[in-house]
């Protein structure tokens, strides 16, 4: 598995680059919902909503352990599906002004705005399903591939 490094999401045009340099390369896309959140909130979901319109899915379950996290086996599960990627989801995230945004503020804290894309996490893997990007989106973390970077 590639190296990967961490990455601040600041601007829509940085979020927008990152997308098309992990575009590319991207298969499979994995998306978790987490299943504490309201169940409105859930079934008004439009990231998975739309995937689920538009891209073919492959596997649907219940995890409690992911790209970017750990967790309690006897903890709470969530709801972990994984698509073939489709070049309209990519049109569609464009549409989002990120993930997320985050980095540290004037009290040296780290913070974390949340966007219209909501709290799905989210993970762009390549034909290996090794990962090239991936968020812990409420805790406004990302990583990529160091060598998307370079590009």
């Amino acid at each position: 598995m590639e190296k990967l490094v961490p990455v601040e999401l600041k601007s829509h045009e940085q979020y927008l680059d990152i997308l098309n340099r992990v575009k590319k390369r991207t298969v499979y896309v994995e998306i978790v919902q987490i299943s504490g959140l309201s169940k409105k909130y859930i079934k008004n979901d439009k990231v998975v909503q739309f995937a689920n319109e538009h891209l073919r899915l492959i596997e649907k379950c219940k995890v409690n352990e992911w790209l970017g996290t750990w967790s309690d086996p006897k903890g709470e599960k969530y709801l972990y599906s994984i698509y073939y990627n489709d070049e309209t989801f990519w049109d569609f995230l464009s549409g989002f002004s990120s993930f997320f945004f985050a980095g540290v503020n004037e009290s040296e804290e780290y913070v974390v705005e949340e966007t219209e894309f909501g709290l799905d996490d989210i993970a762009f893997l390549d034909k290996d399903k090794n990962p090239l990007f991936y968020t812990t989106t409420h805790e406004g973390y990302a990583d990529i591939a160091e060598s998307l970077l370079k590009l």
